[in-house]
């Protein structure tokens, strides 16, 4: 995972943080991180692409579910609100504007990926994850240990990185909120 997202320099890989178009937007005073990925979907779609993924840290991501409104109300209440008591408070997969969501510890702080995934990049397998476990090494069977060894031979291609928007949430205030206020019915109160 972090290599397809980060790259590997000293073996010359490029990761999709490398490879994607860097998406430039001036979140306005009142955007949180959701306006800032609903954006970049928006720039994609109008590219073309079909929006199938979003990539974020866990952090900008829990971020992202404790935002407010003026009067403290949740807005990302996604659809962990609406079923009995005992269910959890966050979907079993995450998703952003319904779109399918991957929280990576491996994508940095502070950035996010948008992409058309399916269009715009193809995973090779030259081997699937292959996993063997072996007793024999030296006095390993003596002493109740076991080796692990795990391959997965595969290569990253991205014919087209259009497809793909990496973005920061640099400029986004930590606690954005939406200027609706209350309302409380009456005549408005002078000051």
């Amino acid at each position: 995972e972090n290599v397809l997202l980060n790259g590997d320099a000293p073996n010359s890989i490029q990761g999709l943080l490398q490879l994607a178009t860097p998406f430039t937007y001036t979140p306005a005073a009142t955007d949180n991180y959701m306006d800032v990925v609903a954006q970049a979907m928006g720039q994609l779609m109008a590219q073309g692409f079909q929006v199938d993924g979003v990539v974020m840290n866990a952090a900008d991501y829990t971020h992202a579910r404790l935002t407010k409104d003026s009067v403290g109300s949740y807005l990302f209440l996604g659809t962990g609100s609406t079923g009995p008591d005992d269910e959890g408070i966050w979907e079993p997969s995450a998703l952003v504007w319904q779109v399918p969501m991957v929280v990576s510890p491996s994508m940095p702080q502070g950035q996010f990926l948008v992409g058309g995934f399916k269009q715009s990049t193809i995973l090779f397998q030259r081997e699937t994850a292959n996993v063997q476990i072996a007793f024999q090494n030296e006095d390993d069977f003596v002493k109740n240990l076991a080796c692990l060894r795990g391959e997965l031979r595969s290569g990253l291609a991205v014919p087209l990185p259009s497809g793909i928007l990496k973005g920061s949430f640099a400029g986004v205030a930590l606690s954005a909120q939406t200027q609706q206020q209350p309302h409380h019915g009456g005549a408005p109160q002078k000051k």
